[in-house]
């Protein structure tokens, strides 16, 4: 039911972020209600990893939260460019009226190469896009107090990788990310892993 990618949201001192939101407005409002039942905090942040509608179209749940939404620097024209592909998709699988598939671009984006940091009070979140890998909009974001990283569709545990955009950017960028030391890694899809370096071995 559009709900197949691992999405979930990070509390600060003093406000909160939200990372992807799901296939659908429904599973936004699952979402939404989720955080709401842990924190009445402004939710100040939805940060979208990349395009796929799995990831996106929850976000819509989060209008009247009034948040700054944030991508890729690429993601406004990918979206607009799948709109009615999408759309369709829901409509023929989930049977979602294309009235209900409200697509909501990035309002702040990050360019290719680009670090940004966000502080939701105590807790900062590094905001980092990626050439063309996965897909031409790829975002990770890294919980720098916990040394988390969310990988967004960067990574694939327990299921074939799918590439939307280069597989040579998609390997370079996996290499990268590899360079690193984690705490724990969200991946797209799939279960998060507490052993980086195996999560990164299990899809070679």
């Amino acid at each position: 039911h559009g709900d197949i990618c691992n999405i979930g949201f990070i509390i600060g001192n003093e406000s909160i972020a939200v990372i992807d939101t799901g296939g659908t407005i429904e599973i936004g409002e699952e979402l939404l209600s989720e955080i709401r039942n842990r924190s009445n905090l402004p939710i100040r942040y939805v940060i979208n990893t990349h395009v796929h509608l799995d990831h996106i179209y929850g976000n819509a749940a989060f209008i009247n939260e009034t948040p700054i939404f944030v991508g890729h620097e690429n993601l406004p024209k990918a979206m607009q460019l799948r709109k009615a592909v999408y759309e369709k998709l829901n409509f023929d699988f989930m049977g979602v009226d294309p009235k209900h598939s409200v697509q909501v671009p990035p309002t702040k984006t990050v360019k290719i190469n680009e670090d940004i940091f966000l502080d939701l009070g105590g807790r900062l979140l590094k905001v980092k896009a990626y050439p063309e890998a996965h897909t031409n909009n790829d975002v990770t974001i890294l919980d720098v107090n916990s040394n988390t990283l969310w990988a967004g569709d960067l990574l694939f545990i327990e299921r074939t990788p799918s590439i939307d955009g280069d597989i040579n950017g998609f390997i370079k960028v996996l290499d990268e990310i590899k360079e690193d030391q984690y705490s724990l890694v969200v991946p797209g899809h799939g279960t998060p892993s507490k052993d980086p370096h195996l999560a990164f071995e299990k899809i070679k």
